[in-house]
């Protein structure tokens, strides 16, 4: 075990000169800190000057004492190889990202006495070279997402304004994209599956946040390579400057890799896929909170239950999840609308038709189907059937279908009405088709809803 291991387990942590930290001893209430740890010449060592056992030292940190061995690879002989230090608007340091080598990443803080404290607990997240950031909107340069510091700071080295998040992959928050509101981003996934979620979850956050957010996947990157690896390979940076025009934005943006969508499987907030602040919007009309996976409304008090509390600079404390979301999540009204981004910006839905309303935002329900590529010739029997069913009016069902899957944005106006004995494959016809629309945008009617004194269809 390394002794940075074993420091993230105590509380009050003040390192004594080299190699040697003060804390509070797990083992009984400790006011005064009264645990001594240094590093010794096989393992950490332990010692309360309170007088507790080291066993009891030991089993209050739930260890065993093996446990406090140094590791084969790390351990003592680890050593720092980088140091990134995440600024604020004004360029004071808020806390720093340290590479170790064999590769491992903490964060620290400044104790206020020329040493470090191995937590960020409390300090204020923000976006790596801020400073940077705060230029670029100035200017109306656009700003680069990667992952990963050292990306970052190749891309600057650059010329070009570039930003990430401590902690790695899905560690973006909310707090991250507030100082991007305005501006004109560019997130350069890494290639593997974690550099995509990433990728997505960074542009979920900054929908309604940012002016235009595009993804740039890169071409000819090896799995698992990054911008400094294309970089590397022979890009330029005119090339890249090119991609990046060219780049999809992230409303549209598909990874080359299919990606499962919901479907009521599995349980929410699984450690695979936690609930976070960027899966919901505060649907002001009702004062519920959209779950956007699921389009669900939950109330307030269910948010609060799965969220945790946010620092508010502007009140000085920390506010409920949901107050949170009311000030940086709120949309005015939500619709069904095919081919239009899930949060459209600037226009409502009113008589019938769009209006212009600046600031306004409108959550789109509409969710686009999964579309699994497979062999056409396999669809000859579903074709036979429609044929065999209705053989005058065919081709004019098949037309009307495809229409309807191929370009879910164009409303024609148009309804099929499909007339026949019980039994004769009506169902097979509409059943073939629902998977290419999607399963959650078709809703079964019955006549009575239908041909009803209200028809709201």
């Amino acid at each position: 075990m390394k002794v940075e291991d074993v420091l993230d387990r105590l509380e009050a942590v003040k390192p004594m000169g080299s190699g040697k930290w003060t804390a509070r001893c797990p083992a009984h209430k400790d006011r005064d800190p009264s645990l001594s740890v240094g590093l010794g010449g096989t393992g950490v060592l332990l010692h309360c000057h309170a007088g507790c056992a080291h066993s009891a030292v030991v089993d209050g940190l739930g260890l065993k004492p093996r446990d406090l061995f140094y590791d084969a690879d790390n351990g003592k002989a680890s050593c720092i190889v980088a140091k990134h230090a995440y600024v604020d608007e004004v360029g004071a340091t808020l806390f720093e990202v340290v590479r170790f080598a064999p590769k491992r990443f903490r964060q620290r803080r400044s104790d206020g006495n020329g040493g470090w404290i191995w937590s960020v607990k409390g300090v204020r997240p923000v976006p790596y070279r801020l400073p940077a950031i705060v230029d670029a909107l100035k200017d109306g340069r656009a700003v680069a997402v990667v992952e990963g510091e050292k990306d970052a700071d190749r891309l600057a080295a650059l010329g070009i304004a570039a930003t990430t998040n401590a902690g790695g992959a899905t560690k973006w928050k909310p707090e991250h994209s507030q100082h991007l509101r305005g501006a004109s981003v560019i997130i350069i996934p890494d290639n593997d599956d974690a550099g995509r979620k990433h990728a997505q979850a960074v542009g979920r956050s900054l929908e309604g946040v940012a002016k235009a957010v595009r993804v740039l996947e890169l071409p000819d990157l090896r799995e698992k390579g990054d911008i400094s690896d294309w970089l590397d390979g022979g890009g330029t940076i005119e090339d890249l400057r090119e991609l990046a025009r060219e780049a999809p934005l992230w409303s549209e943006w598909r990874p080359d890799e299919p990606r499962p969508e919901p479907e009521g499987g599995g349980e929410q907030g699984t450690p695979e896929q936690p609930v976070t602040f960027i899966d919901f919007h505060a649907y002001m009309p009702d004062h519920k909170y959209i779950y956007e996976p699921t389009r669900e409304l939950w109330p307030g008090k269910s948010v609060d239950a799965r969220l945790p509390k946010v620092y508010s600079h502007e009140k000085g404390k920390e506010i409920s999840a949901s107050a949170w979301l009311d000030r940086n999540r709120p949309v005015e009204q939500m619709t069904w609308a095919p081919g239009e981004p899930s949060l459209i910006q600037g226009r409502l839905v009113a008589y019938g038709g769009w209006v212009e309303r600046a600031g306004a935002r409108c959550f789109n329900l509409y969710r686009p189907p999964v579309i699994e590529h497979g062999d056409p010739t396999k669809a000859k029997l579903w074709l036979e059937h429609v044929h065999r069913v209705y053989p005058a009016e065919a081709e004019h069902i098949i037309t009307c279908l495809a229409h309807r899957v191929q370009k879910p944005e164009e409303k024609i106006n148009h309804a099929l009405v499909l007339h026949g004995a019980q039994g004769v494959g009506k169902d097979t016809i509409i059943e073939g088709s629902i998977p290419a629309v999607g399963q959650w945008n078709c809703h079964e009617v019955s006549p009575h809803q239908l041909l009803g004194r209200f028809n709201g269809f």
